[in-house]
């Protein structure tokens, strides 16, 4: 089995990227403006379902455009193929027009492992990416993996790997540690894939401190020469769940406020109080200071450490089961590391949703 390389290569330090979505934002000249200070972030993500039938006024920094798979992932959405089918082109266009980084026409399979139900989702995959390359996204395509056994990535892999591609994204239902990740990653590896420099290693809706550090120990001892390693949150949508994010990365919720808990916004104004309906300046503050705070607390809580490799940097390596899945791996490849996963229970919430279906091996 391949074995990590030898030379040394330094990873980059954890890139948080934040979702925005064309809420209540301001139109001018019939497009969208997005809100001056979220340029100053270092990348947006932006998913096609909500902005495909907007307009930008003006595009002032980095994005990652997403597919949409996410709204249609899984046995429960599949009474939407048809909404999906009508809508896609309108999608990849989008996202062609306006992306940086365009993440793949993935139909991700969900937690199953019911054959035909995947080979289903890979054949409209590459559909779908077929397209998008069609209508220029070849050169800043990601691809995306799924799968959470070594037979289900290696499959899902042999049907994507041809497209052209400048890196990979990576999904699981495991969110606080790297199991799911990793071995999608170090699978992935294993079959030839970061021989070469990638543009992106990114993974989708996983920011704990855990999978953050996890992923960069895990990206730098096996030796992976990538240039941007992300990983995406929707922090100016906190508000909408009735949240604030503290400049120490925990949240608070509305009725916190409300019972006398006080929360400091971005420009230093003190919140007693949160009306049960936002509007004007009250939701734009609110959503301005998730997303502010969230980046200091990225910076401190992640960069930091990844940055300096101190005693927390380490512990937080152990405590994420990063070291643990590279000594596995190191010494029996992922067969022999998925057997110790399901071993220690360590993807139990993924195996009791998929085990619901009948499955054989590819």
């Amino acid at each position: 089995m391949p074995k990590a390389k030898k030379e040394k290569v330094k990873a980059p330090l954890p890139t948080l990227i934040q979702v925005t979505m064309p809420i209540a934002y301001e139109h001018r000249d019939g497009k969208v403006v997005v809100p001056e200070y979220q340029w100053d972030f270092e990348i947006l993500l932006m998913s096609a379902p909500f902005w495909y039938q907007e307009v930008l006024y003006e595009k002032r920094g980095k994005l990652v455009t997403d597919s949409a798979g996410f709204q249609y992932q899984g046995k429960a959405n599949q009474h939407r193929r048809n909404e999906f089918l009508a809508n896609r082109e309108r999608f990849y266009r989008w996202q062609c027009e306006y992306g940086d980084y365009i993440i793949c026409g993935d139909i991700p399979i969900g937690l199953t492992r019911d054959k035909e139900f995947i080979k289903d989702c890979l054949l409209l995959t590459m559909d779908n990416m077929d397209l998008q390359c069609d209508l220029g996204a070849g050169d800043r395509l990601v691809n995306v993996c799924h799968g959470h056994s070594p037979d289900t990535i290696r499959y899902w892999h042999k049907g994507v790997k041809d497209y052209p591609s400048i890196g990979w994204g990576f999904g699981s239902s495991v969110k606080t540690a790297v199991y799911g990740l990793a071995l999608q990653m170090l699978t992935l590896y294993e079959l030839g894939e970061f021989r070469k420099m990638s543009k992106i290693i990114h993974c989708l809706g996983a920011i704990s401190k855990n999978v953050a550090i996890g992923m960069h120990y895990l990206v730098e001892q096996i030796g992976i020469d990538v240039e941007m390693l992300s990983f995406d949150a929707s922090s100016s949508s906190a508000q909408r769940f009735g949240c604030f994010i503290e400049k120490d990365g925990s949240t608070l919720t509305f009725q916190e406020v409300r019972a006398g808990r006080p929360i400091e916004l971005w420009n230093g104004e003190i919140l007693v109080d949160v009306p049960t309906t936002l509007r004007g300046d009250m939701r734009i503050n609110i959503a301005r200071t998730n997303m502010t705070n969230a980046a200091l607390a990225w910076e401190n809580n992640v960069k930091k450490p990844c940055r300096e490799k101190n005693d927390e940097y380490y512990a937080v390596v152990e405590k994420s089961g990063a070291r643990f899945m590279l000594d596995v791996w190191r010494s029996g490849g992922s067969d022999m590391l998925v057997k110790e996963l399901d071993r220690i229970k360590a993807l139990s919430k993924a195996r009791s949703v998929e085990h619901l279906d009948d499955f054989k091996v590819f």
